[in-house]
Protein backbone atom coordinates (compact mmCIF):
# COMPACT_ATOMS: atom_id res chain seq x y z
CA UNK A 1 0.00 0.00 0.00
CA UNK A 2 1.33 3.49 -1.00
CA UNK A 3 0.16 6.51 0.75
CA UNK A 4 0.46 10.10 -0.04
CA UNK A 5 -0.41 12.41 2.06
CA UNK A 6 -1.80 16.31 1.85
CA UNK A 7 -2.75 17.58 4.84
CA UNK A 8 -3.70 16.83 8.29
CA UNK A 9 -6.97 15.51 7.01
CA UNK A 10 -5.38 13.61 4.54
CA UNK A 11 -3.28 11.63 7.22
CA UNK A 12 -6.36 11.07 9.14
CA UNK A 13 -7.84 9.73 6.17
CA UNK A 14 -4.75 7.46 4.91
CA UNK A 15 -4.27 6.05 8.56
CA UNK A 16 -7.93 4.58 8.69
CA UNK A 17 -7.55 3.13 5.55
CA UNK A 18 -4.55 1.89 6.66
CA UNK A 19 -6.12 0.23 9.89
CA UNK A 20 -9.19 -1.12 8.24
CA UNK A 21 -7.22 -2.54 5.64
CA UNK A 22 -5.14 -4.52 9.32
CA UNK A 23 -8.27 -5.28 10.41
CA UNK A 24 -8.96 -6.84 6.94
CA UNK A 25 -6.56 -8.78 6.74
CA UNK A 26 -5.83 -9.93 10.43
CA UNK A 27 -9.45 -11.19 10.10
CA UNK A 28 -9.31 -12.81 7.32
CA UNK A 29 -6.01 -14.26 8.01
CA UNK A 30 -8.15 -15.11 11.54
CA UNK A 31 -10.58 -17.35 9.94
CA UNK A 32 -7.83 -18.80 7.80
CA UNK A 33 -5.61 -20.38 11.09
CA UNK A 34 -8.66 -21.27 12.16
CA UNK A 35 -9.69 -23.26 9.72
CA UNK A 36 -5.96 -24.70 9.74
CA UNK A 37 -6.77 -25.75 13.34
CA UNK A 38 -9.72 -27.25 12.59
CA UNK A 39 -8.25 -29.48 9.86
CA UNK A 40 -5.51 -30.40 12.41
CA UNK A 41 -8.34 -31.43 14.76
CA UNK A 42 -10.17 -33.42 12.68
CA UNK A 43 -7.01 -35.17 11.47
CA UNK A 44 -6.27 -36.32 15.27
CA UNK A 45 -9.71 -37.39 16.04
CA UNK A 46 -9.13 -39.82 12.60
CA UNK A 47 -6.32 -40.96 13.85
CA UNK A 48 -7.11 -41.52 17.24
CA UNK A 49 -10.09 -42.57 17.72
CA UNK A 50 -10.58 -44.38 14.76
CA UNK A 51 -11.88 -47.98 16.46
CA UNK A 52 -15.02 -47.08 15.47
CA UNK A 53 -15.05 -44.76 13.06
CA UNK A 54 -18.58 -43.05 11.97
CA UNK A 55 -17.04 -39.64 11.11
CA UNK A 56 -19.69 -38.04 13.92
CA UNK A 57 -16.77 -36.61 16.10
CA UNK A 58 -14.60 -35.44 13.28
CA UNK A 59 -17.14 -33.82 11.42
CA UNK A 60 -18.63 -32.00 14.49
CA UNK A 61 -15.31 -30.18 14.81
CA UNK A 62 -15.89 -26.75 13.43
CA UNK A 63 -15.50 -22.80 13.37
CA UNK A 64 -17.83 -20.06 14.66
CA UNK A 65 -17.70 -16.61 14.66
CA UNK A 66 -16.95 -13.42 12.70
CA UNK A 67 -14.94 -10.24 11.92
CA UNK A 68 -12.23 -12.02 13.92
CA UNK A 69 -13.11 -13.36 16.45
CA UNK A 70 -13.45 -17.35 15.66
CA UNK A 71 -12.97 -20.36 17.74
CA UNK A 72 -12.67 -23.53 16.92
CA UNK A 73 -14.39 -26.72 19.04
CA UNK A 74 -17.09 -29.06 18.80
CA UNK A 75 -20.37 -28.80 18.81
CA UNK A 76 -23.72 -31.64 19.46
CA UNK A 77 -21.40 -34.36 20.50
CA UNK A 78 -22.04 -35.50 24.03
CA UNK A 79 -19.08 -37.69 23.92
CA UNK A 80 -16.40 -35.02 22.93
CA UNK A 81 -15.39 -34.34 26.14
CA UNK A 82 -14.24 -37.58 27.64
CA UNK A 83 -12.25 -38.41 24.40
CA UNK A 84 -10.50 -35.28 24.69
CA UNK A 85 -10.05 -35.78 28.94
CA UNK A 86 -10.69 -38.97 29.94
CA UNK A 87 -12.52 -39.85 33.00
CA UNK A 88 -15.27 -42.54 34.35
CA UNK A 89 -18.53 -43.16 32.93
CA UNK A 90 -20.85 -44.50 35.23
CA UNK A 91 -23.91 -46.99 34.77
CA UNK A 92 -27.17 -45.31 35.51
CA UNK A 93 -29.72 -48.25 36.63
CA UNK A 94 -28.82 -51.16 33.66
CA UNK A 95 -24.98 -52.16 33.59
CA UNK A 96 -22.99 -50.17 30.27
CA UNK A 97 -22.73 -52.47 27.33
CA UNK A 98 -20.39 -52.37 24.65
CA UNK A 99 -18.59 -54.54 22.08
CA UNK A 100 -15.03 -54.83 21.27
CA UNK A 101 -13.97 -56.68 18.53
CA UNK A 102 -17.46 -58.33 18.14
CA UNK A 103 -17.31 -59.79 22.08
CA UNK A 104 -19.84 -58.06 23.93
CA UNK A 105 -19.38 -56.81 27.64
CA UNK A 106 -20.73 -55.14 30.70
CA UNK A 107 -19.92 -52.98 33.41
CA UNK A 108 -21.13 -50.51 36.29
CA UNK A 109 -18.62 -48.41 35.28
CA UNK A 110 -15.09 -48.06 32.72
CA UNK A 111 -12.66 -45.82 32.85
CA UNK A 112 -12.09 -44.13 29.22
CA UNK A 113 -8.38 -42.78 28.82
CA UNK A 114 -7.65 -39.43 27.69
CA UNK A 115 -7.11 -38.98 23.67
CA UNK A 116 -6.80 -35.73 22.83
CA UNK A 117 -7.57 -34.46 19.46
CA UNK A 118 -8.21 -30.35 19.98
CA UNK A 119 -5.11 -29.63 22.73
CA UNK A 120 -2.68 -31.09 20.40
CA UNK A 121 -4.44 -29.22 17.36
CA UNK A 122 -3.98 -26.31 19.46
CA UNK A 123 -0.79 -26.55 20.36
CA UNK A 124 0.91 -27.54 16.97
CA UNK A 125 -0.79 -24.80 14.99
CA UNK A 126 -0.31 -21.69 16.97
CA UNK A 127 3.06 -20.45 15.51
CA UNK A 128 1.63 -21.52 12.20
CA UNK A 129 -1.04 -19.43 12.94
CA UNK A 130 0.64 -16.54 14.08
CA UNK A 131 2.85 -16.22 11.14
CA UNK A 132 -0.09 -16.45 8.94
CA UNK A 133 -1.75 -13.32 10.47
CA UNK A 134 1.56 -11.59 10.23
CA UNK A 135 2.28 -12.02 7.30
CA UNK A 136 -1.23 -11.78 5.90
CA UNK A 137 -0.80 -8.50 7.64
CA UNK A 138 2.57 -7.34 6.72
CA UNK A 139 1.22 -7.89 3.08
CA UNK A 140 -2.15 -5.92 3.76
CA UNK A 141 -0.20 -2.39 4.63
Amino acid sequence: MKLEVFGEADVKNRLYEVSNAVERAGGDAMYQGALLIRDMARSNARQKLNKNPTGNLENHIVVKGSKGAYEVGVWGVVYAGIHEFGGWIKARGRPLHFVIDGKHYQAQAVYIPARPYMRPAFDEGRAKVEELVAAEIARSI
